[in-house]
């Protein structure tokens, strides 16, 4: 069971907990093959349940009262439900690993790739996908600047929601059907080097991130995770056919955070406001 904390602050992204999940099964069933998991939530959910408002809540107590029917039926989980999506069919290949990204308010918005056999908290947010083109570009400061733009605060702190942000934003062509192939060669050199160094350091996501925007961080690791971040950043460019822009990316004040608290190594001021420009257009145009 993976939440949006082991997401943001494990090295590897490692689930904390295990979690009992029956799926939609019938509770006959339940009780004559796992007795002993039942008894459990008999014990310490049903007393939970029966005092919410939520009848149906109360009524399947041993089962998520939200059991992801179609998230895991997209990712390779969906054989083991009684019950599927209307004109689902079994695949005989899945992704091995998947998207994802906490929900709960963040200093950065990070994305990372998770093995697909994990139960998911609400604090998870996952995309039925492992390509690197599309991990690139949303790790991209072009996406970075217009989820601060689109999304909601915690104070100083984002809060990543994929109906004002990810299903926005006007991804370049071939990025969501996995044929931008120099976009996928470059996330996937920079998801390994910051993981070789969260792994290194025992260092999550968060923390990374603090050394990637730190000016006085000179770590070899990070210079070189900061270069493919430069290099995401104009492959991304190339994929909207955007030609002879400068970016002019370096540690520079953001005027989306505190004043205490904005420097980032990102795109320029100017460049921010054009290219918060050129995707709304975009957005436009496709709408």
């Amino acid at each position: 069971y993976v939440s949006g904390r082991e997401v943001n602050q494990s090295p590897n992204h490692g689930p904390g907990r295990y979690v009992i999940n029956f799926f939609d099964w019938p509770r006959d069933y339940c009780e004559e093959e796992y007795p002993d998991l039942m008894e459990i939530l008999r014990d310490r959910v049903k007393p939970v349940r029966e005092k919410q408002k939520n009848a149906a809540a109360k009524k399947k107590w041993w089962i998520h009262y939200r059991f992801g029917l179609d998230l895991y039926h997209a990712i390779g989980l969906g054989g083991k439900y009684r019950e599927h999506p209307k004109g689902w069919k079994e695949k005989t290949k899945y992704p091995e690993r998947v998207l994802a990204f906490a929900t709960g308010a963040t200093k950065y918005p990070c994305f990372t790739l998770v093995p697909n056999e994990y139960i998911c908290a609400n604090t998870v947010c996952v995309v039925a996908s492992d390509s690197y083109a599309l991990f690139a570009c949303l790790s991209s400061d072009l996406h970075g600047v217009w989820a601060f733009e689109h999304g909601s605060r915690l104070h100083e702190r984002l809060r990543y929601t994929h109906g004002d942000i990810f299903e926005t934003f006007p991804f370049p062509e071939g990025v969501l059907s996995n044929d931008a192939s120099e976009l996928a060669t470059l996330g996937e050199q920079f998801f390994d080097a910051r993981r070789e160094f969260m792994v290194e350091n025992d260092k999550g996501m968060t923390k990374f991130y603090n050394d990637f925007h730190d000016p006085d961080c000179n770590d070899a690791a990070i210079a070189t995770c900061r270069d493919l971040q430069t290099r995401i950043n104009d492959a991304v460019l190339a994929a909207y056919h955007i030609n002879d822009f400068n970016l002019d990316i370096d540690f520079h004040e953001v005027s989306y955070l505190p004043e205490n608290k904005r420097t980032r190594f990102t795109i320029s001021e100017p460049a921010r406001t054009e290219i918060l420009w050129q995707l709304a257009e975009l957005n436009r145009q496709r709408y």
